[in-house]
């Protein structure tokens, strides 16, 4: 038999066993609360940002645009579009162009074309003229009253008339006002419809200015001889048919006008008749 103290051994045996057993239970009950409340919250995840993509800006042409033609903003127009679809169009900053009065094209300029600075010249390039000139003419200079430029507001690429006043046996072109001679004075028309080139505008309305306008070799012969024997009178061109013109005379402007030699004549006969 079993005395009272074995009994009283093994239950505490038994009771060690069941306290470490339930320390240790209650340790890792404790550690687990523990590590659940020191875990860090799951981050919300963050709205993805929309990127906006850059746009450029540039020219293009509304319309056909020869070599040597004006450039103004009624024949281009503005677009706006994002970089990767200008890329299409071979553009990938914004494209600016410097208008200017009398801006013309470098070279033929198809409509949808993309126009940049490089493809226009103002009237201070050093290839204007050349570039405005029409092939097989040369670039002449007229000398123009500065008043008569401004008056008429001649500009580059217009086109003009070109009139002679002259008289038959008699140099017009004095470089004074007393030329009183006007027998047999006339006006012609010497060119029609000739192309200006470039204006070199006097500030100084007493003395001309010069009109550059584009003239075959045949016609600047024409226009050396017209410079020496008469003068030259400008003005824009008509919509009239050029056969409509006509040499102008003075008795055209003075239906009763008489030369010096008739009213000497007249004057001569009435002597003799009254001495007859």
């Amino acid at each position: 038999m079993v005395n009272s103290h074995g009994y009283s051994w093994i239950s505490v045996v038994n009771s060690k066993i069941i306290f470490v057993v339930a320390f240790i239970a209650i340790f890792l009950g404790v550690a687990s609360l523990s590590g659940l409340f020191r875990s860090e919250p799951k981050s919300k995840p963050s709205p993805q940002v929309v990127k906006v993509e850059p746009k450029v800006q540039f020219w293009r042409s509304k319309v056909a645009i020869p070599r040597g033609y004006p450039v103004d903003r009624a024949k281009l127009e503005l677009v706006d579009l994002p970089v990767s679809k200008a890329r299409r169009f071979h553009v990938t900053h914004d494209e600016t162009i410097h208008f200017v009065p009398d801006m013309i094209a470098r070279h033929a300029i198809q409509p949808g074309d993309v126009v940049r600075n490089s493809d226009v010249a103002s009237p201070e390039s050093s290839d204007y003229i050349t570039l405005i000139t029409p092939a097989n003419k040369v670039a002449y200079p007229i000398n123009v009253s500065a008043a008569d430029i401004k008056s008429m507001a001649i500009h580059p690429s217009n086109r003009i008339d070109v009139l002679l006043l002259s008289s038959p046996g008699s140099n017009v072109n004095v470089q004074d006002s007393t030329y009183n001679n006007i027998d047999n004075l006339s006006v012609s028309m010497l060119f029609k419809g000739v192309k200006v080139v470039a204006v070199r505008d006097n500030n100084d309305t007493k003395q001309p200015s010069r009109v550059l306008v584009a003239l075959s070799q045949e016609q600047v012969a024409k226009l050396i001889i017209a410079l020496r024997i008469g003068k030259i009178y400008v003005f824009h061109t008509g919509s009239e048919a050029e056969s409509i013109y006509r040499d102008v005379v003075v008795r055209d402007v003075l239906p009763s006008y008489s030369s010096v030699k008739e009213l000497r004549g007249s004057i001569t006969l009435q002597n003799q008749s009254q001495v007859n």
